[in-house]
């Protein structure tokens, strides 16, 4: 006789397999080979490099953080949290100094 998980578990197994990859295989989604006319530079279009650098600072340290504490069975929210608060109120303490100065974020367009 059968085991009752065994067909369940085979849909589940398909299920996981297949369908991550469905929303790939269509060909208009995501070209192939990418055709730059200009040499590509990450820097020039990005408009706020301190931010960039504090969020890629904090993202990483939480993240290691939190892989460390998981060993000690924390949950993660109790670590993620304080990241999270502290990267919302350097957002406004960076754009508050910003705005409040005459001169702004170099190369940002408001509109």
């Amino acid at each position: 006789m059968p085991h009752s998980l065994d067909i369940p578990s085979y849909r589940l197994l398909l299920a996981t397999r297949m369908l991550p990859s469905a929303p790939l295989s269509v060909s208009w989604h995501i070209p192939r080979k990418l055709r730059a006319t200009v040499p590509l530079n990450p820097r020039s279009v990005l408009r706020d490099l301190g931010g960039a650098l504090v969020g890629s600072l904090l993202l990483g340290t939480c993240l290691v953080v939190i892989i460390i504490v998981s060993f000690f069975e924390v949950d993660v929210w109790k670590i993620s949290l304080p990241f999270a608060v502290a990267k919302l109120i350097f957002d406004f303490a960076w754009e508050h100094y910003f705005t409040s100065r005459s001169f702004g974020f170099q190369g940002r367009d408001i509109r």
